[in-house]
């Protein structure tokens, strides 16, 4: 198969070539605009009580989420002062305008004091959108240029508002990453290929992975979401997996060049091993992003999507169009060298001495290995996980600004924009006798639970009032209470639903806020009420859960997978085994690290970010599905040439050392300039995007170094020939289906081009 592959590449090579073209000029036109077509957020459960809670809010209440929040004012104004509130109010007249807006709480229309400072030189309104997250993105634009344009100075913030930027900042974040990391990988694959011709090579495959990635992205949005920060994956691995495939073949080839092949038949000799490696190893990565779709949120489910297509789309043009321009450039991929290659076809002594070394003393290093990576996971077991909010920008952005002058208490009442939102379906009307006293009862037991500071409710308008109190009061008509109490209760209240909404004493991601949360929902409510507990803690509660559920199905099928891959390629039961144990002890190291730098705070100055004290809650499931990948494509690399040479002379010992010593520095170069791409991703703005840069960057480095240079070596050595081992019947099945066998393999014939 794999020989008639590299035959085509050959023959047709000047149609790939041409279609290639045609991707890159589509890619540009078209691919390009894939940022527009793509949504921000998705960390959500979308079948969780907290999000359905979100979406009947709208749906019953009109209420949206604090999509805006607006502060008017600075320490020198007055919201007293005439002057002051007509401003205010005819600038959020003008707001309410929009068709997009739901509602607008302010201290002008509500009287509530929680929307003033302290000082009252300063007070903040709330702007609920109507729509879908991109309907109301597009209503941004609008209704800021309302808010800006007031006499009064004026911050924003808000959900909405927040992700934004957020997706903004993403964008120039990609453009910056890509730039720099295109940048030094330019002069470090010279520095590894020694030839600018070569060089070139890596680079024209990923930029061709990326672009036809983002066409395929940006045709799958016309039909369902996705999430912008899909994009991130894309360039990451397209680069990464780009570089490691032309790495692997392009040393193959000038490997067979110099054994005295041909062009033609150096090429259909690349393809048919070093081509067949990167399509195992393609697969293993691919399986590994799938599964992310196991997960709920659309940001993982995104992720995952993006790196499977980007994986498939890079085996796919390291097949084709990669041998294509070997066929045309022949021997002259040496051509404008200007330095001795760090990679060269004969491999390099030092990682045959150092596999020899770890070898005679098996026992000793791979035992002292195993411990440095268990101790550095051991941080992972306190870590603290937390959803994104404003803080996962920088700290001079105005979202974030806003976020923190309302949540810390110093000028204004705290955490009054981050309440938990209880909504129930009473049994009869919301304000009919029956109803309201199983409100009160309900919410006497809210109050009841640690850290909570209040309870607004239509039951809880005035402390001295009783339950039959409020039964007297709402006997009236609506509409002829006092104006004020009858405007809170045409917003919280609609038939047989209300909303309760329960301001916390701590930050709703804090682990108090998250207990009181978890309590709230823990009650049992009066007999007749059906309340759904949501807010953003309730949010980070539901993600939480979902992601333990989806965990198990997601490994499983990343083990099953991954199991079968490897037993296909290498006939082996022991190898798929002993491979995953290595992933994980490298992931473990790099989930530890990621704790001590970004949970506890170090080198905050070195990485410019502030920690929140917790790692994102998707970023350890999406480095461990990179990762995992990655590091299977590295061992599949290694073990192929371990493999071919244990089939040509069956001596264990002798395969590990000169298969290290022939992939040694092709691995270490690829790990390299991989840690350049995730290291680039660390200069993001966005603290998520900034953690899985370093947590993948990490990983990499241990994987490429510590775990091949020393703990593969010693497995090997320790198993012996049992390292190959399968069943009888496995055994027959692999070799009825030929798939692991390499194609002109050694001791057969020289393949014929042509």
């Amino acid at each position: 198969m794999f020989r008639r592959i590299g035959n085509l590449a050959i023959k047709l090579r000047f149609l790939a070539l041409a279609s290639a073209v045609v991707v890159v000029l589509a890619g540009l036109a078209y691919g390009s605009g894939a940022p527009d077509d793509l949504v921000s957020g998705g960390f959500d459960d979308p079948g969780s009580d907290s999000v359905e809670v979100q979406q009947r809010l709208v749906q019953d209440l009109g209420l949206g989420e604090a999509d805006i929040i607006a502060v008017f004012g600075d320490e020198s104004t007055s919201v007293d002062d005439l002057t002051f509130a007509t401003s205010v109010q005819d600038t959020l007249a003008s707001v309410a305008a929009n068709e997009r807006v739901a509602n607008i709480d302010s201290y002008y229309s509500t009287g509530s004091e929680a929307l003033v400072s302290f000082d009252r030189s300063q007070t903040f309104a709330v702007v609920n959108l109507r729509g879908s997250e991109d309907e109301k993105i597009d209503a941004l634009p609008e209704i800021e240029s309302v808010l800006r344009a007031s006499s009064v100075p004026v911050q924003l913030g808000g959900i909405t508002f927040t992700f934004d930027n957020v997706s903004d900042q993403v964008e120039k974040d990609l453009r910056r990453a890509e730039l720099l990391a295109f940048a030094i990988l330019a002069v470090l694959l010279v520095i590894v290929f020694g030839s600018l011709v070569a060089a070139f090579l890596p680079l024209v495959i990923g930029g061709l992975s990326i672009l036809s990635t983002m066409i395929a992205l940006r045709l799958i949005a016309q039909f369902t979401d996705i999430s912008i920060f899909s994009l991130n994956t894309v360039v990451l691995l397209g680069l990464g997996l780009s570089i490691d495939y032309s790495l692997i073949m392009v040393n193959r080839y000038r490997e067979e060049l110099s054994k005295g092949l041909d062009p033609s038949s150096a090429i259909v000799r690349m393809v048919s091993t070093a081509g067949k490696t990167v399509a195992f190893s393609g697969i293993a990565v691919a399986a590994s992003m799938l599964g992310l779709l196991f997960f709920p949120q659309l940001f993982l489910q995104s992720m995952g999507l993006g790196g499977a297509l980007v994986a498939f789309i890079a085996v796919l043009w390291s097949l084709t169009v990669l041998p294509a321009i070997l066929a045309v450039l022949g021997t002259r991929i040496n051509s404008l060298s200007i330095r001795r290659a760090w990679i060269e076809g004969n491999g390099s002594a030092f990682w045959a001495n150092t596999a020899s070394w770890v070898m005679r003393r098996p026992l000793l290093v791979g035992g002292v290995v195993a411990v440095i990576l268990i101790a550095a996971a051991l941080p992972f077991l306190r870590v603290e996980l937390t959803n994104p909010d404003p803080r996962v920008l920088g700290e001079g952005a105005e979202p974030r600004q806003v976020f923190e002058l309302l949540r810390d208490g110093d000028r204004f009442p705290a955490n009054e924009t981050t309440p938990v939102q209880v909504l129930v379906d009473t049994p009869g009307d919301s304000l009919a006798p029956e109803s309201v006293d199983l409100l009160f009862e309900y919410v006497e037991e809210i109050e009841g639970v640690e850290g909570v500071q209040r309870v607004d409710s239509v039951v809880s308008l005035d402390p001295s009032f009783s339950a039959d109190d409020y039964k007297v009061l709402y006997a009236q008509p609506v509409d002829q209470l006092d104006p004020g109490v009858a405007a809170f209760v045409d917003r919280s209240t609609n038939g047989q639903t209300t909303l309760l909404t329960v301001v916390l004493e701590s930050h709703s991601l804090s682990e108090e806020a998250l207990d009181a949360a978890g309590a709230i929902r823990a009650i049992d409510p009066p007999a007749g009420l059906r309340p759904l507990v949501g807010g953003e803690g309730a949010r980070l509660l539901d993600s939480r859960d979902a992601v333990v559920h989806a965990l198990p199905l997601a490994l499983t099928f990343i083990a099953v997978v991954t199991f079968v891959t490897l037993f296909l390629a290498f006939g082996s039961v022991v190898i798929p085994i002993k491979a995953m144990i290595m992933n994980f002890l490298s992931l473990g190291a790099a989930f530890g690290v990621l704790v001590l730098i970004f949970q506890d705070g170090r080198l905050e100055g070195l990485l410019d970010f502030e920690s929140v004290g917790a790692i994102v809650l998707s970023v350890p499931v999406f480095t461990f599905a990179v990762v995992f990948g990655l590091s299977m494509d590295y061992e599949v690399f290694l073990l192929s040439r371990i493999k071919e040479e244990y089939d040509l002379t069956g001596d264990n010992e002798l395969s590990v050392a000169r298969g290290l010593e022939r992939t040694g520095r092709i691995i270490t170069s690829a790990a390299l300039l991989l840690v350049v791409v995730t290291g680039a991703f660390a200069t993001s703005q966005i603290i998520f995007i900034k953690q899985l840069g370093v947590g993948t960057a990490v990983a990499i480095a241990l994987d490429a170094t510590i775990i091949r240079a020393l703990l593969v070596p010693a497995a090997m050595r320790l198993m012996g020939d049992w390292n190959w081992w399968a069943p009888g019947p496995l055994h027959r099945l692999w070799l009825k289906l030929g798939v692991g066998n390499l194609e002109g393999g050694p001791g057969e014939k020289e393949p014929e081009a042509g």
